[in-house]
């Protein structure tokens, strides 16, 4: 299989499981990085980029874990996302 049809398929599964963060940019990041899309789609609906997730994983912290420390209010997350979405299509 080339590397863009491996790219297709991490692409489908990525896409499978989450709706936030659901770029063929950020999923080819996150196949680089070397994350199976499973994960990767859990660790996109706590609203992190591969840049930002990476470090905890390599610290053991699960998606779930970074949701139950995280002090800001839903609303404050939802404008993070929008934000974030904003800069990747500059």
């Amino acid at each position: 299989m080339n590397r863009l049809e491996q790219l297709r398929h991490y692409c489908r599964a990525y896409y499978a499981g989450t709706t936030q963060l659901a770029t063929s940019r950020i999923a080819r990041q996150w196949m680089e990085a070397g994350i199976p899309a499973h994960q990767a789609a859990a660790w996109a609906r706590a609203g992190c980029l591969p840049e930002e997730a990476l470090p905890l994983i390599a610290a053991g912290m699960t998606p779930a874990m970074v949701l139950a420390t995280d002090p800001t209010t839903e609303a404050e997350q939802m404008q993070r996302l929008a934000d974030q979405i904003d800069l990747m299509r500059d």
